[in-house]
């Protein structure tokens, strides 16, 4: 059981921070469509190093990431690195044309830049 003063007013990624304490071994992520699998403390390190790199492009707390990916368990540690940074996941559609892709990048470009 997760103590609750743990839980209380934390950001989602401190849960698996917690858990890669409690059982770094254990399996967290599972892509069924391929082999990728990783542990709770190989996760919290993929989301610290990906959260890093997006820091180092000059995401801040607040920006919105826009992410083009197909269906794949490693989406999850770009979510996760977004909230490590405080910023947003934009999750946008793969299966979209490319200029409806375009135009949705035209706008996020505005609206990340306009503030």
């Amino acid at each position: 059981m997760i103590p609750a003063e743990y839980l209380n007013n934390k950001p989602p990624h401190h849960l698996l921070t917690y858990h890669s304490y409690r059982t770094p071994e254990k399996t967290a992520l599972v892509n069924l469509d391929s082999s990728y699998h990783v542990t709770y403390a190989e996760l919290v390190e993929r989301i610290e190093r990906l959260a890093t790199g997006l820091k180092y492009r000059g995401v801040l707390p607040g920006d919105r990431v826009a992410v083009l990916a197909q269906n794949d368990a490693r989406v999850f540690e770009t979510l996760y690195a977004c909230a490590y940074l405080g910023a947003v996941m934009v999750p946008m559609n793969w299966r979209l044309r490319a200029p409806r892709n375009s135009i949705l990048d035209q706008r996020l470009y505005a609206q990340s830049h306009t503030a």
